[in-house]
C-alpha cells in the first residue's frame, strides 16, 4: 500500500476530527428530581449576604433578615467579630484584624427565637469613634446557633457570617495592582487554567462584580472571572478555568484591570494548544489500516497461488 505524503495528512485530518467528535461531551438526559420533599429539621438563610455601609449612609440603620426553613424553631444570637480575607477569598474570623469595625456595628436583637417557617428582621446600625483612620473598615455579623448542651458531647454551633464594610470619611482609593498573570505554555486539550494575582493598595475596597467583572481575553473569546471583592491591603490568588478551548490554537490570552483613574494594566500569555492524543489515535489508526490492507493483499496473493495449474503441451 503506498500513500502520498498529502493523502496521509488528509487521512490524520479525518481521523483527528472523528476521534475528536468521539471524545467529545454527550448530552445528558434530563435531571432526575429528588423524590424527598422532606423539610429538614435545620435551614436557616440571610440576606443581604453582605452590608455596604458608605460614607454617606453612616447614620443609616440596614435591615438583615434571619429566615428559618426547617422544621423545628430555632435560637439565634448574632455575635461580631474582626473579619480578613485568604489568599484564596475565604474569610477568616481573626482575633485582632487591621482596619477593625467590630466595635462600631450594633446589631438589635442580639437573640430571638424563630419558628418554623418564620423570619426576624434585625437592625444593623454603625457608630463612628471620635478618633478613626479615614478609608475602609470591616467586620463580620454571624448568625449563630448554639448547640444544645448535652453532658459528654462535644457541642458544635452553626452559624452563617455576613461581611459588613464601613467607609469612614475621607480619600477614597479604590487601586489595585495586577502583579502576576500566568497559564501553561503548552497544552493538549482543555480546561486551561490560568492563574493571576490581585494586590489592593488603596484605601476602600473594589468589586470585581456585575458589568465590572475582569474577563480574560482569548481572541474573539472571554473567559469571565470569578466575581470578587478585595478588601482593603488584601491580596488575591484567582484561579480561572477555560472550559472550552478550540482543538488546537497558538492562543493569546489578556488579563486588564482598569485603574480608578482611567489607567489599564494587563498582562498576556501565550497558550499552544495541540492535541496530541488525538493525533497518537489517528496514527495508530491509520497503522492498523494500513497492516490490515497489507494483510488482505498477501493473502490474496497467495489464494491466486494455489488456484494455478499446470498447463500441458501436445510434443
Amino acid at each position: 500500500m503506498t500513500l502520498t505524503f498529502t493523502r496521509l495528512l488528509r487521512r490524520i485530518a479525518m481521523v483527528v476530527v472523528v476521534a475528536g467528535l468521539l471524545t467529545g461531551a454527550l448530552p445528558g438526559g434530563p435531571a432526575t428530581a429528588d423524590p424527598s420533599e422532606e423539610v429538614p429539621e435545620f435551614s436557616l438563610s440571610v440576606s443581604p449576604a453582605r452590608i455596604v455601609v458608605p460614607t454617606g449612609q453612616l447614620g443609616d440603620r440596614t435591615q438583615l433578615r434571619v429566615r428559618n426553613r426547617g422544621s423545628k424553631p430555632v435560637e439565634v444570637v448574632v455575635q461580631r467579630t474582626d473579619l480578613a480575607a485568604a489568599p484564596d477569598g475565604s474569610a477568616r474570623f481573626p482575633e485582632h484584624a487591621p482596619y477593625s469595625a467590630k466595635d462600631w456595628i450594633t446589631a438589635t436583637p442580639e437573640r430571638a427565637v424563630i419558628p418554623p417557617g418564620q423570619e426576624q428582621l434585625l437592625s444593623v446600625s454603625v457608630q463612628l469613634p471620635e478618633d478613626f483612620e479615614p478609608g475602609d473598615h470591616h467586620a463580620a455579623l454571624v448568625v449563630m446557633v448554639p448547640a444544645p448542651e448535652q453532658p459528654g458531647t462535644v457541642r458544635v454551633n452553626r452559624g452563617i457570617g455576613v461581611p459588613v464594610y464601613v467607609q469612614a470619611p475621607g480619600v477614597v482609593d479604590r487601586t489595585v495592582v495586577l502583579e502576576d498573570f500566568q497559564g501553561p505554555r503548552f497544552a493538549v486539550f482543555g480546561p486551561i487554567q490560568f492563574q493571576a494575582r490581585l494586590r489592593h493598595t488603596g484605601t476602600v475596597h473594589r468589586d470585581f462584580r456585575g458589568p465590572d467583572q475582569l474577563q480574560i481575553k482569548v481572541g474573539d473569546r472571554s473567559v469571565p472571572v470569578p466575581e470578587l471583592t478585595l478588601l482593603r491591603e488584601a491580596t488575591r490568588e484567582v484561579v480561572v478555568d477555560w472550559p472550552d478551548p478550540p482543538l488546537w490554537c497558538i492562543c493569546r490570552a489578556t488579563l486588564a484591570v482598569p485603574g480608578p483613574d482611567g489607567h489599564v494594566q494587563q498582562r498576556t500569555v501565550e497558550v499552544t494548544i495541540i492535541p496530541l492524543h488525538l493525533i497518537g489515535a489517528g496514527l495508530v489508526i491509520l497503522a492498523a489500516a494500513g497492516g490490515y490492507q497489507v494483510i488482505r493483499r498477501r493473502r490474496r496473493r497467495l489464494t491466486l497461488t494455489r488456484g494455478e495449474r499446470p498447463v500441458l503441451q501436445a510434443g
